[in-house]
């Protein structure tokens, strides 16, 4: 846990990481910058946009892999500070790639990422075609994260499945 907030006029918060047992990559390129608070841009495209985070970025550009074999070109974004928005970033990046969006999260749909990031969106006029991909209803214990994926379709097929609803 580390202490956050010590800068002037800035209300203290803490940060807890916890990747459970897989071993997740140290990089997801050579020349990717990270700014703290900010999302980051890792594979650029024009299909449709796909907003992850922590170790589901993986799985994302394994399905961005995929679709581009079958000649889709997604935008793939990690969204680590879920709770800070940058609608800006969005809509323009939303634009770029047909206005759809799917989110892709090792967490419950429902409070999750992917209505914090369309409810932010829609108050701003932002209206993505929306397909979020979580845990639905309970969730369950695995020796590994990869079996759960699979389980709730939170996996490359389940993002693949996820892009062909949007644009059927």
């Amino acid at each position: 846990i580390r202490r956050l907030g010590q800068r002037k006029k800035e209300k203290a918060e803490t940060v807890l990481f916890f990747y459970g047992r897989e071993d997740h990559p140290y990089s997801y390129g050579k020349d990717l910058t990270f700014k703290w608070e900010s999302p980051q841009l890792l594979v650029e495209g024009c299909d449709g946009l796909l907003v992850t985070c922590g170790p589901l970025v993986a799985v994302a550009l394994r399905a961005q892999k995929l679709l581009e074999k079958e000649g889709k070109k997604i935008t793939v974004v990690n969204h680590p500070f879920v709770n800070r928005i940058n609608v800006d970033f969005f809509r323009e990046t939303l634009k770029r790639n047909n206005n759809a969006l799917i989110t892709l999260e090792d967490h419950q749909v429902v409070g999750g990422m992917g209505p914090l990031l369309v409810t932010e969106l829609l108050k701003n006029g932002i209206r993505p075609r929306f397909f979020p991909l979580g845990i639905q209803g309970v969730g369950r214990s695995a020796h590994l994260a990869s079996h759960l994926y699979a389980l709730h379709g939170l996996n490359e097929e389940g993002v693949c499945r996820a892009f062909w609803h949007l644009n059927r």
